[in-house]
């Protein structure tokens, strides 16, 4: 630790910064997935429809 710097006070205050952008913080323990899933399905999902929306791509 220098200066009273560690993991936690960069950890804070780059939640912070997101905070500030309008994103809000969830914690990682109250996400519900299997074990075994890497990324939330639904979130994937919703990612691809709206990237992909204006060239017909996806549908709603």
């Amino acid at each position: 630790m220098v200066n009273g710097f560690n993991e936690h006070t960069l950890e804070m205050a780059i939640m912070e910064l997101f905070e500030q952008q309008g994103y809000s913080y969830v914690n990682g323990e109250t996400i519900h997935k299997e074990q075994t899933e890497v990324l939330l399905r639904v979130d994937l999902r919703m990612y691809l429809m709206d990237r992909y929306a204006q060239e017909g791509i996806c549908k709603r």
